[in-house]
């Protein structure tokens, strides 16, 4: 995530206070977990990859980028488009 801008740093800050509202309101008890990718493209496949292995119940993604990486750490191979299907055809 870029935070370059006092906006940006707003915008934010505004996100995680209502998420935090709602997210204590659905599950009483919770942990935030922040990540950065300093700015390196490269990096936010990983970043994202590691709380979806996790199994955590919400990500949230502040950019476009960020919010790509995460997408396609969860999304379906096959609605990605990678794969035709995820069935095994023996022969």
């Amino acid at each position: 995530m870029s935070i370059s801008t006092l906006n940006d740093l707003l915008l934010f800050s505004c996100l995680v206070a209502l998420a935090t509202r709602l997210l204590w309101r659905l599950l009483g008890a919770f942990v935030i977990e922040y990540r950065w990718a300093e700015n390196q493209a490269d990096r936010l496949p990983a970043s994202a990859a590691d709380p979806v292995q996790r199994r955590v119940a919400v990500i949230i993604a502040a950019g476009v980028l960020p919010a790509l990486a995460a997408t396609a750490a969860t999304t379906d191979p096959v609605q990605l488009g990678l794969v035709a299907s995820l069935r095994l055809e023996v022969t």
